[in-house]
């Protein structure tokens, strides 16, 4: 009961430091990843063997006649829960990689080089692979990769094995993404010749910016940012990353400072992307065939719309914090990505990624091999 109670404080903790600042922030970050640990190890435990559930009241095996559990058998309450500690472990080892895309991916992208043409194009147009990538690839994997590895081991492809294959294109999608990440900074910046021969010079940086005081004309406000993006009648930033207008916060002005690209083609993204829609290949249709197949029909919707939270709302939540607790890595000039004064950036939510994977993979085959599973009975006809 405890693991089901701990979503409410996990949430609150979520939502409060996402508004917080400073050390509280820091403090309901880790407060919130405790929880989800916390509530994580009690709902795995509790739900290997549901033996214990609908005991007392109806011993016969009956549907119950009235209340919460009408028409529901103990038997049926007992299979009903008997997918969570799968459906969590799962979600949680692949959904944290997929999350990667609603962040670290676009951010990444947006300092790549993005020049096509005359023009740029915008960073989110790389998380077409992962679209792309499942339209083309269903019926390659169902039509020749399937059949094949079922020809190779004489026997049908499992669930499980499609999940654990499902975690192995998500932990190469972190692979490549930190690859990308860390070549992406040691490459060449694209940059007016005034800043690549003294990007500390803030005359260099912000040639026509005229930097006084502490308010609006204070240079204290681009700091985090890299230089002018107009010179020469050249745009040099990146058109998706962090713009600040000059004055500071001016509603009208046509001059802006922003952040510089990197020598590093933005369509070498395509690749984590589309691994990671390789994953959901395989791993979206199981979580899907647990949470109806596995599930006595009366409850089939109840246990998908927890599989839902699970895949949805817990994996971002739990991205969120990491972003928090490490949000010196991931600054809007990402050359500059620190953890407590060590050279680590943007990278550090795809280690932190690969961990879950290679940390989950072989807990979710434990909790597999301990969860006591049985097939629903079929319902009567009319």
């Amino acid at each position: 009961l405890m693991g089901w109670l701990l979503t409410v404080p996990f949430f609150a903790a979520v939502f409060w430091q996402a508004f917080a600042d400073g050390r509280l922030q820091e403090i309901l970050a880790w407060l919130a990843f405790s929880l989800a640990m916390l509530q994580f190890a009690c709902l795995c435990w509790v739900h290997l063997d549901n033996s214990f559930l609908g005991s007392g009241d109806n011993s016969s095996g009956e549907p119950a006649a009235d209340g919460l559990r009408a028409g529901l058998s103990e038997r049926d309450i007992r299979l009903t829960f008997q997918t969570i500690p799968l459906l969590l472990i799962a979600n949680m080892v692949f959904n944290f990689a997929y999350s990667m895309m609603l962040g670290p991916f676009y951010n990444q992208s947006c300092q790549m080089d993005l020049r096509l043409g005359g023009s740029q194009i915008n960073g989110a147009v790389f998380n077409l692979a992962d679209t792309l990538v499942i339209i083309v690839c269903i019926p390659l994997f169902e039509g020749y990769l399937f059949p094949w590895c079922e020809r190779k081991q004489g026997r049908p492809v499992e669930a499980h094995q499609k999940l654990l294959l499902g975690f192995f294109f998500a932990f190469l999608a972190m692979v490549a993404a930190a690859i990308l990440e860390l070549l992406r900074r040691r490459s060449p910046i694209i940059a007016p010749a005034a800043y690549l021969a003294d990007p500390t010079s803030l005359k260099a940086a912000f040639p026509g910016f005229d930097f006084h005081g502490d308010g609006a004309y204070s240079s204290e406000h681009y700091a985090s940012v890299m230089g002018r993006c107009e010179v020469d009648g050249t745009q040099w930033c990146s058109n998706c990353a962090a713009k600040i207008p000059f004055p500071y916060n001016s509603t009208d002005s046509q001059v802006e400072a922003g952040i510089y690209m990197s020598q590093i083609s933005g369509f070498w993204m395509f690749l984590p992307y589309a691994l990671i829609g390789m994953g959901e290949i395989c791993v979206n249709p199981v979580l899907y065939f647990y949470a109806y197949s596995m599930t006595p029909k009366r409850t089939q919707s109840v246990i998908q719309a927890v599989n839902l939270v699970f895949q949805g709302a817990y994996p971002p939540a739990l991205t969120g914090v990491f972003v928090t607790a490490f949000a010196t890595a991931m600054p809007n000039n990402l050359n500059n990505g620190r953890i407590r004064g060590l050279p680590v950036g943007l990278e550090v939510f795809y280690y932190i990624g690969a961990f879950f994977i290679i940390a989950g993979s072989p807990l979710f085959l434990v909790a597999r091999q301990a969860c006591t599973m049985a097939e629903p009975e079929p319902e009567p006809r009319a």
